[in-house]
């Protein structure tokens, strides 16, 4: 069989099959022809004396040509090169083009032959297969979605022989080309000083630590497209990859978002190439973000070089002689005294110091804390001290760091011993106390009006600046000062440390009461103010006045709320502020002073609790990714959708407050990034106000839980709960009026809960539509999603509720073994207690059956029996619960709430459980001080944590019938456990303690679910089993793991080679499990014993086996035989 060289179209230079080190590069003309071996044996003496005539005139003309082109080569190319006369090379360029071609006998396979390379391609794999692979190939089940029909055996080695004899594809192209089709396109990483290319980050190391060694990875690296022929290299072959040019891969336009999208994208992408072009109005002061209106930064700044500001705040170089040593000494003063003295302080000493965030992952003096977040720290001290010392040395141009009497005199020695060079650590911690203890006294003040007129606060403010004198993002600031937060607290520490030698314990104490004080209610510099403002907490709001002050009572018998003992009533009236707070930002900041009558009256018929004839319709079984009330037809809201829109662009409404968009000459409306970004930023901050007072408010099982889930799965900004909601926020099920559980009413409360729900309803049909519309037309137009109730934006970046569910969907499988999106969320708790056999149709247990009419009486009133009931709806109306059902349920909501970080635990009095605050009369209960500020923990609980785990691993098998069920319009009792008709073994909470138990680790949980299959398999010992696991999936734990159950009894342990056994041996030595080994030399050690453990060469001894049958059935003996690595 002949095959053509030139018909496939492709140059020479570009294509070469495999050559050995040495081997002529052979030469084809045009009119030549590939041969196969025996045709080529057949040709005879005189085709051989042609040859070497035809390879003897190809030298001669290579060495002509190298004279005349001179020393030019490159290199990339002659890897390729072929030979040939040049003038074919260029004859045959222009219509060059590699094709799939079919094959009358490999194509039924399922392969097409990539021409010219003459391989074959898998259409499903997209990857080249060998020839010797390729029968085995294509009866591999499992990866090829089409029939593959095999070919005469006679037909496919005569078609193979072919492939065969061409060899290994060799493709080198020296720049970026057209991917070739049929393969793969993958991502890569290329290498600038070679062109080396790798999908794996790894060996690019390898390769530079090999091949480029000294120069920087990142700076000579970047990412690219590459293709490859085969999957796997040969073994000992070459794994050559080629860069080939990105794919425009825009999917077809099918709505009108999309289409918008698939329109602008090219423009947006030459837009953000070439930088916006945008034609400013003028700024004002709400154009800018919230935290920079409300905090006056700006205004402090005044006319000061914010660059230089930013260069004055930096930590010292070399150049800087005399600053220089202060990095080594403020380091020393804070890391040492972190991690070697606050380890040895009195725990109640401690217990005061923990951050605002949280106890686990943020409080700073425990060994868990990162050195590098202490060294951070420590360094932002260092550049506070290094901006006084700087003003002292220099003053900084239209910019004051005011220093109170005190701190002048703890400065004066400082700068004094940095400048001659003597030793300063002695000098550091008086003056870093003054620094945030003192500010300037009563005579200064009223002589300087300037917002933040003390030292610490404008050295806080100039650390937050960005090298360009801009401001920084709000969660950078974030970050930035829970790290002067840090350095503060360990500096009150530290003065406690040491006035506590040589005192007696009590005298010790009452320093701590008075240093507590200083750093809280007594601290008078408005660092704390900053601090409340930039993490945008909804807290309780006194009278307008401001955020109250939380505190604990003696003994911590009570809370405080500024002095006051809190009691349910405060209670009550702080959650109406919060409120206030809401609405008053939502209609000042995101409305900007624009009301909307007709909607309004709309939502006043559907919430009003008198007025049965309107309300919210909203059909809760609707899973689909676009459904939200917000479209459902009869609620009308859509002709409201871009009624903000529209009124924003009215020339009429053109204010301080509305200014966001500036005409070109022909008409063009350019948008105003500042501007726009402010309404992104108060929308942001209006969110968190309003997950916040949700929360506070809304203590219910479905939607309060997924109100949770998305404020903590925010990944983008680091800071958890900037996002805007959707319509799973608003609380539509329990708590509003509306069609619910096929009753024609529900019941609505008139206070907080309803004047939350109306703002959140106002919100989401009015300004959301605004966040859609700006999304395109100012961030990342790619990211924009088609469901448009399924938008979010932060920081101007939009994130779909695909990314959303997918971060849910992580959260879920990292802390309970699998993972569910936001659908699966409405039907988490109903599937826990349908798991443990509630018929949710009736909500039984059921006391009475409650008239409507009477329930929402006492909503509205607040009787006191609302506190102790909790009300269901069923077919027949509304039903109160009995307490047993109603504690029961409550403590399945409180406990997901804790397990997401939402509950706190700390200072719990004994028998105290967490949120019994909500039904006391009198006055609330210790843990109700961070649950009323409502600071969002994104902090686990670790008790709480592993408790939901157990309940979680106990249901998982019947967690689909659950789901199911639930959304059945007759829901259907769930599937016991016991009862359980899936394949799958039901794991026991109990195998999870013995897993932790032997790990020590109290938070551990299964790797996989067939993990805990198989401890729950080895515990019941009814059957034999095969356990097959991918390696690292826990085989070896779980053969160990049985021993922390059982009280009596052994387990045969088999290892089948050395290094096992002695790894074994470490194991159970590091983990304290009762062991021996075979054979046994004291009887009375393997009655002790749990784990015997055996090589498996005993097997083939008689000895060994009646010892072993001796011991089988014998109370306290043998329970069960393990064959590690069983192969």
């Amino acid at each position: 069989m002949r095959i053509q060289a030139k018909r496939c179209g492709i140059p020479r230079d570009l294509l070469t099959r495999v050559r050995k080190p040495g081997e002529e590069v052979p030469d084809y003309s045009s009119d030549e022809v590939v041969s196969s071996d025996e045709e080529e044996q057949g040709e005879g003496e005189e085709e051989a004396q042609r040859s070497q005539e035809q390879a003897q005139q190809n030298e001669d003309d290579e060495d002509r040509r190298s004279d005349e082109e001179g020393d030019r080569q490159d290199d990339d190319a002659m890897d390729i090169e072929l030979g040939g006369e040049r003038e074919e090379r260029d004859s045959v360029a222009g219509d060059t083009q590699p094709i799939l071609e079919k094959h009358n006998v490999f194509s039924v396979m399922g392969f097409h032959v990539l021409q010219p390379f003459q391989v074959l391609v898998c259409l499903d794999c997209q990857y080249a297969v060998r020839p010797g692979l390729a029968l085995s190939h294509a009866r591999t089940r499992g990866v090829h979605r089409r029939k593959r029909r095999l070919p005469d055996t006679g037909e496919f080695a005569e078609a193979i022989s072919v492939l065969r004899d061409a060899g290994e594809p060799y493709y080198k192209p020296p720049r970026p080309v057209k991917p070739l089709p049929g393969l793969k396109i993958r991502d890569g990483l290329i290498c600038e000083k070679c062109r080396y290319i790798t999908g794996n980050e790894t060996y690019m190391r390898g390769h530079f630590t090999a091949m480029h060694k000294g120069f920087d990875l990142r700076s000579n690296t970047r990412s690219c497209k590459m293709q490859r022929f085969f999957e796997k290299a040969e073994k000992k072959g070459e794994d050559r990859h080629w860069e080939v040019l990105e794919v425009d891969d825009t999917p077809v336009a099918t709505t009108a978002v999309s289409k918008y999208i698939q329109e602008n994208r090219r423009e947006a992408a030459e837009k953000r190439k070439n930088g916006p072009v945008v034609v400013r109005g003028p700024e004002t002061d709400r154009d800018l973000n919230y935290f920079l209106y409300k905090t006056r930064y700006l205004q402090v700044v005044g006319k000061a070089d914010t660059q230089f500001l930013y260069s004055k705040a930096q930590i010292p170089k070399e150049d800087e002689p005399w600053l220089f040593p202060l990095v080594a000494s403020v380091r020393e003063y804070v890391v040492d005294f972190a991690f070697d003295h606050l380890e040895n302080m009195h725990l109640s000493t401690r217990r005061w110091l923990n951050t605002q965030k949280g106890e686990l992952n943020n409080e700073p003096f425990k060994r868990r804390q990162e050195k590098s977040s202490v060294i951070a720290a420590a360094d932002l001290l260092c550049r506070v001290i290094c901006i006084v010392m700087r003003s002292l040395h220099d003053e900084i141009p239209e910019f004051e760091i005011p220093l109170t009497t005190r701190q002048d005199v703890t400065s004066g020695d400082f700068f004094e011993a940095l400048e001659k060079g003597e030793e300063h650590a002695e000098y550091i911690h008086p003056f870093v106390l003054s620094l945030f203890t003192s500010t300037p006294g009563e005579e200064e003040e009223e002589g300087n009006s300037e917002p933040l007129y003390c030292a610490v606060s404008r050295c806080i403010l100039m650390t937050t600046l960005a090298e360009d004198g801009r401001f920084n993002r709000p969660n950078y600031i974030s970050t930035t000062l829970t790290g002067h937060q840090y350095w503060m607290r360990l500096a009150a520490a530290y003065e406690i440390n040491a006035q506590a030698r040589g005192r007696e314990h009590r005298e010790l104490m009452v320093y701590e009461e008075e240093f507590k004080y200083y750093l809280t209610d007594g601290m008078p510099t408005p660092f704390s103010t900053n601090c409340v403002y930039i993490r945008l907490v909804a807290g309780i709001v006194m009278g307008g006045m401001g955020f109250g002050t939380i505190g604990w009572g003696p003994k911590n018998e009570y809370v405080t709320l500024d002095g006051e003992v809190l009691r349910i009533s405060a209670y009550k009236t702080g959650v109406c502020d919060i409120v206030d707070v809401i609405e008053k930002f939502f209609y000042e900041r995101v409305l900007r002073g624009i009301r909307f009558k007709e909607l309004e009256d709309v939502l006043n018929q559907m919430l009003d609790p008198t007025d049965l004839d309107h309300y919210l319709k909203d059909n809760p079984r609707n899973m689909s990714m676009g459904y939200s009330f917000l479209f459902e037809k009869e609620n009308g809201f859509q002709k409201f959708e871009f009624a903000l829109l529209e009124a924003f662009m009215n020339p009429q409404n053109r204010s301080e407050d509305i200014d966001f968009f500036t005409l070109n000459a022909d008409g063009t409306v350019l948008w105003k990034h500042d501007a726009v970004l402010s309404w992104f930023t108060d929308d942001a901050h209006f969110n968190k106000l309003l997950a916040s007072g949700i929360h506070l408010n809304v203590p219910g099982v479905s939607r309060g839980t997924e109100i949770s889930n998305i404020l903590l799965t925010n990944t983008l900004g680091g800071d958890r709960g900037l996002h805007v909601i959707n319509g799973l926020l608003t609380i539509l099920v329990t708590y509003v009026k509306q069609q619910s559980m096929g009753h024609p009413i529900g019941f609505v409360t008139k206070h907080a809960c309803h004047r939350l729900t109306y703002i959140t309803v106002y919100w989401l049909v009015i300004a959301r539509s605004l966040a859609r519309h700006w999304a395109p037309e100012m961030f990342n137009e790619e990211e924009v999603e088609t469901y448009t109730s399924h938008v979010f934006v932060l920081y101007g970046r939009v994130i779909t509720s695909q990314q959303l569910s997918r971060s849910i969907h992580d959260l879920t499988a990292a802390h309970v073994g699998f993972g569910f999106g936001i659908a699966q969320h409405r039907q988490f708790l109903t599937a826990v207690l349908m798991s443990e056999g509630y018929d949710l149709s009736k909500l039984a247990p059921m006391d009475e059956q409650a008239d409507p009419k009477d329930v929402i009486h006492e909503m509205n009133n607040h009787s006191k029996n609302v506190g102790q009931r909790l009300y269901g709806g069923s077919l027949d109306g509304f039903s109160k619960i009995l307490a047993i059902a109603a504690a029961r349920q409550e403590d399945t909501s409180r406990a997901h709430h804790e397990w997401l970080g939402l509950g706190d635990r700390r200072g719990l009095q004994p028998g105290q459980t967490a949120y019994s605050f909500l039904f006391g009369e009198t006055q609330v209960a210790t843990t109700a001080a961070k649950y009323i500020i409502g600071e969002m923990q994104a902090v686990h609980e670790k008790s709480t944590k592993a408790a939901v785990t157990e309940a979680m691993v106990d249901f998982a098998p019947s967690m689909q019938h659950a789901l199911v069920a639930s959304l059945l319009e007759t829901r259907e009792r769930a599937v016991s456990s016991e009862g359980s008709s899936s394949p799958l073994i039901v794991v026991h909470s109990r195998r999870l303690l013995a897993l932790r138990g032997v790990l020590g680790d109290p938070t551990a949980t299964w790797k996989c679910v067939e993990q805990g299959q198989m401890a729950q398999l080895m515990f019941r010992r009814k059957e034999h089993g095969l356990v097959i696991l991918p390696t690292g999936g826990g085989k070896s734990v779980g053969a160990t793991m049985m021993s922390q159950e059982e009280k009596s009894g052994f387990t045969l342990l088999c290892a089948p080679f050395r290094s096992l056994y002695e790894d074994y041996k470490l194991r159970l030595h590091k983990s304290g499990i009762p062991w021996t080994k075979y054979p046994i030399r004291d009887p009375d050690r393997l009655a002790s014993s749990r784990i015997v453990l055996v090589m498996v060469e005993w097997f083939k001894n008689s000895k060994f086996i009646s010892w072993m049958q001796g011991w089988a059935g014998v109370e306290g003996g043998l329970r069960r035989v393990i064959i590690d690595e069983a192969w």
